[in-house]
């Protein structure tokens, strides 16, 4: 389980705006097809993806994989819309090119976040 651990919301903006977030979860994702034991066979529906993240803002704010599932804040709705378009990103990129080594996802990549 990749578990996100940022100090604040600003933070949490900085990781994305400079890709550094983005690239982790795609270098997860990564990760998870590469281990044969945990190797993701089919494309993982909307759901599951989840349960490979969960996230600590500030020492206090834990969000759970559920939480990711189901956003209850503004927090967890960025998260979860990052994680699911990192993963429809890498889905597309390993089908189309049957492999890769990652990719550029600073603010003027053209990445959707």
């Amino acid at each position: 389980m990749l578990m996100i651990i940022l100090k604040d919301k600003e933070e949490l903006i900085e990781e994305i705006n400079n890709g550094k977030l983005q690239q982790d979860i795609y270098e997860y994702l990564k990760e998870l097809d590469s281990d044969k034991e945990q190797r993701i066979e089919e494309p993982l529906n909307d759901k599951e993806v989840y349960s490979f993240f969960d996230a600590e803002i500030g020492g206090n704010n834990y969000i759970s994989y559920e939480k990711l599932m189901n956003p209850y804040d503004e927090i967890s709705l960025v998260l979860h819309n990052l994680i699911s378009n990192v993963y429809r990103r890498f889905i597309k990129e390993n089908n189309q090119n049957g492999g890769n080594d990652g990719g550029n996802y600073g603010a003027n990549s053209g990445f959707d976040i």
